[in-house]
């Protein structure tokens, strides 16, 4: 068993957290992205791992893991002090002296910098260390197929809300409305990988996770 970490954005951490969200899809990067499937053993039992082939015959497995791994989330985050603790006694390393504040929850904490101004700024989800992540993953499944494919079940289980009889890319208040769940995923695609981008129509690892508690 491996652990990975994986960037969530503040819409799909709500969704994870309030159970929505049970996939995700991430772009194979790799121009033979081309189906394949092998059958291997995996712990005495035997799972089905989604792999691609390579240029030279070889085989890519997918970079997020197998069945049995573990994806770790990275969201924006303030690193406020616990109480007690400043600067000389706090250990980054470790995350001892830290009490994590979540973007994703709506409550910032505003305080005075240096130079006396007002500010509530985060560390970027990108620079999150392991001891700051609140979600962890377990994949149940992983495999490989086009974007465009996209079920409507599965696009429910991308966390897209659905509410006043139609659905929408995410809980923004802004967001638009759709008849499909499928059609409000593909906002919130060409939300996060810009214009365009659900034409393109590329393959994609599908990761199945369940919520994992200890």
């Amino acid at each position: 068993m491996k652990e990975r970490p994986i960037l969530m954005s503040g819409p799909m951490v709500r969704a994870i957290l309030e159970g929505r969200k049970t996939q995700t899809r991430r772009v194979a990067k790799h121009p033979l992205a081309v189906a394949a499937k092998r059958i291997h053993s995996y712990h005495g039992q035997t799972e089905f791992d989604c792999v691609l082939p390579d240029e030279t015959g070889g085989i890519i497995h997918c970079p997020y893991g197998v069945p049995g791994d573990r994806l770790w989330v990275r969201e924006t985050f303030q690193p406020l002090y616990a109480e007690g603790y400043n600067d000389q006694t706090t250990n980054w390393e470790t995350g001892e002296g830290y009490a994590p504040n979540y973007a994703a929850d709506g409550s910032l904490v505003d305080y005075v910098d240096a130079d006396g101004n007002v500010i509530d700024k985060c560390t970027p989800s990108i620079h999150m260390p392991r001891w700051a992540s609140r979600i962890t993953m377990e994949i149940e499944a992983v495999r490989v197929e086009r974007l465009i494919e996209i079920s409507e079940d599965d696009a429910m289980a991308e966390g897209v809300v659905y509410r006043d009889s139609c659905w929408f890319a995410t809980d923004d208040p802004k967001a638009l409305p759709w008849m499909t769940a499928s059609g409000a995923y593909r906002e919130l695609w060409e939300s996060i990988n810009g214009s365009g981008s659900w034409d393109a129509d590329p393959w994609v690892w599908v990761i199945q996770f369940r919520r994992f508690t200890p």
